[in-house]
Protein backbone atom coordinates (compact mmCIF):
# COMPACT_ATOMS: atom_id res chain seq x y z
CA UNK A 1 0.00 0.00 0.00
CA UNK A 2 1.11 3.02 -0.91
CA UNK A 3 2.38 5.56 2.00
CA UNK A 4 -0.38 8.03 3.51
CA UNK A 5 0.01 11.54 1.05
CA UNK A 6 -0.30 13.71 4.70
CA UNK A 7 0.27 13.13 8.60
CA UNK A 8 -2.86 15.37 10.27
CA UNK A 9 -2.61 16.13 14.13
CA UNK A 10 -5.19 16.26 15.72
CA UNK A 11 -5.41 18.90 19.00
CA UNK A 12 -8.25 18.61 21.46
CA UNK A 13 -8.43 18.62 25.42
CA UNK A 14 -8.88 14.45 26.04
CA UNK A 15 -11.38 13.91 29.20
CA UNK A 16 -14.18 15.69 27.10
CA UNK A 17 -13.68 14.50 23.79
CA UNK A 18 -12.58 10.67 23.75
CA UNK A 19 -15.53 9.99 21.31
CA UNK A 20 -15.26 12.94 18.82
CA UNK A 21 -11.73 11.85 18.69
CA UNK A 22 -12.18 8.63 17.72
CA UNK A 23 -14.83 9.35 15.41
CA UNK A 24 -12.26 11.70 13.60
CA UNK A 25 -9.39 9.18 13.70
CA UNK A 26 -11.85 6.69 12.00
CA UNK A 27 -12.42 9.60 9.40
CA UNK A 28 -9.15 9.73 9.06
CA UNK A 29 -8.07 6.56 8.23
CA UNK A 30 -10.92 5.67 5.72
CA UNK A 31 -9.31 8.54 3.43
CA UNK A 32 -6.27 5.99 3.04
CA UNK A 33 -4.18 9.06 1.57
CA UNK A 34 -4.05 10.61 5.79
CA UNK A 35 -2.53 9.29 8.62
CA UNK A 36 -3.93 10.34 12.27
CA UNK A 37 -1.32 11.66 14.60
CA UNK A 38 -3.00 11.94 17.95
CA UNK A 39 -1.42 11.67 21.75
CA UNK A 40 -3.25 8.38 22.06
CA UNK A 41 0.05 6.99 20.28
CA UNK A 42 2.62 9.01 21.59
CA UNK A 43 3.68 6.18 24.03
CA UNK A 44 6.05 6.41 26.36
CA UNK A 45 9.10 8.78 26.38
CA UNK A 46 11.35 10.97 28.30
CA UNK A 47 10.53 14.67 27.03
CA UNK A 48 7.19 15.97 28.59
CA UNK A 49 3.27 15.42 27.04
CA UNK A 50 3.68 19.39 25.83
CA UNK A 51 7.24 18.14 24.17
CA UNK A 52 5.83 14.88 22.90
CA UNK A 53 3.35 16.90 20.97
CA UNK A 54 4.90 19.41 19.48
CA UNK A 55 7.38 16.74 18.10
CA UNK A 56 4.88 15.29 16.56
CA UNK A 57 3.24 18.33 15.20
CA UNK A 58 6.38 19.56 13.69
CA UNK A 59 6.56 16.11 11.89
CA UNK A 60 2.63 16.50 10.72
CA UNK A 61 1.24 18.94 7.54
CA UNK A 62 -2.15 19.18 8.72
CA UNK A 63 -3.51 20.26 11.66
CA UNK A 64 -7.06 20.01 13.49
CA UNK A 65 -8.01 21.66 16.14
CA UNK A 66 -11.29 20.63 18.45
CA UNK A 67 -12.29 23.01 20.53
CA UNK A 68 -15.32 22.46 23.35
CA UNK A 69 -15.77 23.58 27.00
CA UNK A 70 -12.67 23.12 28.90
CA UNK A 71 -9.47 25.10 28.39
CA UNK A 72 -7.18 21.79 29.62
CA UNK A 73 -3.54 22.32 30.63
CA UNK A 74 -3.06 24.83 27.86
CA UNK A 75 -1.55 21.98 25.12
CA UNK A 76 -3.61 22.45 23.10
CA UNK A 77 -3.45 26.29 22.23
CA UNK A 78 0.72 25.88 22.48
CA UNK A 79 0.13 23.38 19.62
CA UNK A 80 -2.41 25.94 17.75
CA UNK A 81 0.69 28.20 18.05
CA UNK A 82 3.05 25.75 16.73
CA UNK A 83 0.97 24.85 13.58
CA UNK A 84 0.59 28.42 13.27
CA UNK A 85 4.36 29.20 13.13
CA UNK A 86 4.71 26.45 10.38
CA UNK A 87 1.90 27.96 8.73
CA UNK A 88 0.16 24.54 8.52
CA UNK A 89 -3.08 24.25 6.89
CA UNK A 90 -5.44 24.63 10.67
CA UNK A 91 -9.05 23.16 10.20
CA UNK A 92 -11.20 24.17 13.69
CA UNK A 93 -14.16 22.92 14.86
CA UNK A 94 -16.61 23.95 17.81
CA UNK A 95 -18.82 21.52 19.73
CA UNK A 96 -21.94 22.97 19.94
CA UNK A 97 -22.50 25.02 23.17
CA UNK A 98 -25.56 23.60 23.67
CA UNK A 99 -24.34 20.25 23.80
CA UNK A 100 -21.68 20.32 26.49
CA UNK A 101 -22.14 18.83 29.69
CA UNK A 102 -22.09 20.89 32.73
CA UNK A 103 -19.34 18.62 33.88
CA UNK A 104 -17.26 19.52 31.11
CA UNK A 105 -17.23 23.10 31.44
CA UNK A 106 -14.27 25.12 32.79
CA UNK A 107 -15.69 26.36 36.40
CA UNK A 108 -12.24 28.23 37.49
CA UNK A 109 -12.95 31.94 36.01
CA UNK A 110 -9.37 32.16 34.87
CA UNK A 111 -9.00 29.31 32.88
CA UNK A 112 -12.66 30.04 31.43
CA UNK A 113 -10.97 33.44 30.19
CA UNK A 114 -8.39 31.70 28.71
CA UNK A 115 -10.43 29.14 26.51
CA UNK A 116 -13.18 32.59 25.52
CA UNK A 117 -9.66 34.31 24.20
CA UNK A 118 -8.63 31.11 22.42
CA UNK A 119 -11.99 30.77 21.01
CA UNK A 120 -12.14 34.50 19.67
CA UNK A 121 -8.26 34.02 18.46
CA UNK A 122 -9.19 30.76 16.22
CA UNK A 123 -12.70 32.68 14.73
CA UNK A 124 -10.92 35.35 13.93
CA UNK A 125 -8.07 33.60 12.56
CA UNK A 126 -10.08 30.81 10.48
CA UNK A 127 -13.59 29.78 9.25
CA UNK A 128 -14.26 27.43 11.90
CA UNK A 129 -17.10 24.37 11.32
CA UNK A 130 -19.76 23.38 14.71
CA UNK A 131 -20.31 20.32 15.15
CA UNK A 132 -23.11 18.81 17.51
CA UNK A 133 -21.83 15.00 18.02
CA UNK A 134 -18.85 12.84 16.81
CA UNK A 135 -20.57 11.54 13.86
CA UNK A 136 -21.48 15.10 12.65
CA UNK A 137 -17.69 15.94 13.39
CA UNK A 138 -16.41 13.28 11.30
CA UNK A 139 -18.28 13.98 8.44
CA UNK A 140 -17.19 17.82 8.31
CA UNK A 141 -13.71 17.15 8.60
CA UNK A 142 -13.86 14.37 6.05
CA UNK A 143 -15.02 16.82 3.87
CA UNK A 144 -12.80 19.22 4.48
CA UNK A 145 -9.67 17.20 4.42
CA UNK A 146 -10.69 15.38 1.26
CA UNK A 147 -10.96 18.90 -0.33
CA UNK A 148 -7.59 20.09 1.02
CA UNK A 149 -5.95 16.89 -0.19
CA UNK A 150 -7.53 17.40 -4.39
CA UNK A 151 -7.25 21.22 -4.47
CA UNK A 152 -3.64 21.79 -2.46
CA UNK A 153 -1.75 17.99 -2.58
CA UNK A 154 -2.76 15.87 -5.46
CA UNK A 155 -3.80 18.09 -8.23
CA UNK A 156 -0.84 20.50 -7.98
CA UNK A 157 1.67 17.39 -8.29
CA UNK A 158 -0.53 15.27 -10.83
CA UNK A 159 0.38 18.37 -12.74
CA UNK A 160 3.79 18.43 -12.36
CA UNK A 161 3.36 14.82 -13.74
CA UNK A 162 1.63 15.72 -16.63
CA UNK A 163 4.38 18.41 -17.39
CA UNK A 164 7.26 15.35 -16.71
CA UNK A 165 8.29 17.56 -13.82
CA UNK A 166 9.30 14.06 -11.71
CA UNK A 167 9.48 10.80 -12.76
CA UNK A 168 6.77 8.39 -13.78
CA UNK A 169 7.10 6.07 -11.14
CA UNK A 170 6.05 8.60 -8.32
CA UNK A 171 3.40 9.80 -10.35
CA UNK A 172 2.15 6.34 -10.61
CA UNK A 173 2.68 5.85 -7.01
CA UNK A 174 0.59 8.90 -6.32
CA UNK A 175 -2.23 7.77 -8.08
CA UNK A 176 -1.89 4.34 -6.69
CA UNK A 177 -2.52 6.81 -3.11
CA UNK A 178 -5.67 8.50 -4.47
CA UNK A 179 -9.13 6.40 -3.28
CA UNK A 180 -11.25 8.32 -5.43
CA UNK A 181 -9.97 9.47 -8.77
CA UNK A 182 -13.31 11.24 -9.59
CA UNK A 183 -12.94 14.07 -7.70
CA UNK A 184 -9.26 14.73 -9.72
CA UNK A 185 -9.06 17.10 -12.54
CA UNK A 186 -10.07 14.56 -15.47
CA UNK A 187 -8.17 15.90 -17.81
CA UNK A 188 -4.72 16.01 -15.86
CA UNK A 189 -5.66 12.04 -15.34
CA UNK A 190 -6.17 11.57 -18.88
CA UNK A 191 -2.55 13.64 -19.98
CA UNK A 192 -0.77 11.23 -17.10
CA UNK A 193 -2.01 8.09 -18.62
CA UNK A 194 -0.85 9.67 -22.07
CA UNK A 195 2.17 10.37 -20.95
CA UNK A 196 2.65 6.76 -19.19
CA UNK A 197 1.12 5.08 -22.64
CA UNK A 198 4.35 6.83 -24.26
CA UNK A 199 6.71 6.30 -21.93
CA UNK A 200 5.93 1.92 -22.34
CA UNK A 201 5.92 2.22 -25.95
CA UNK A 202 8.86 4.01 -26.05
CA UNK A 203 10.18 1.68 -23.57
CA UNK A 204 9.41 -0.96 -25.47
CA UNK A 205 11.08 0.19 -28.45
CA UNK A 206 14.17 0.66 -27.34
CA UNK A 207 14.17 -2.68 -26.15
CA UNK A 208 12.86 -4.09 -30.12
CA UNK A 209 16.04 -2.03 -31.19
CA UNK A 210 18.87 -3.27 -29.01
CA UNK A 211 17.73 -7.15 -29.42
CA UNK A 212 17.73 -5.94 -33.29
CA UNK A 213 21.18 -5.12 -32.86
CA UNK A 214 22.56 -7.70 -30.47
CA UNK A 215 25.04 -9.90 -32.48
CA UNK A 216 22.80 -13.66 -33.41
Amino acid sequence: MPPPLARVFVSSTWLDLQPEREAVEAAILRLHETKYVGMEYFGSRDETTQRASLDELDRSEVYVGIIAGRYGSGITEDEYHRARERDLPCFIYFKADNTVPSQWREADPATSARLDALKKKLRRNHTASEFRNPDDLAAKVTADLHRWLVEEVLEPKLAQGARGEVPRAETEQLLAAIKDLGTVNQKLIAKLRSRASSSRRAGAASLRRASLAAPS
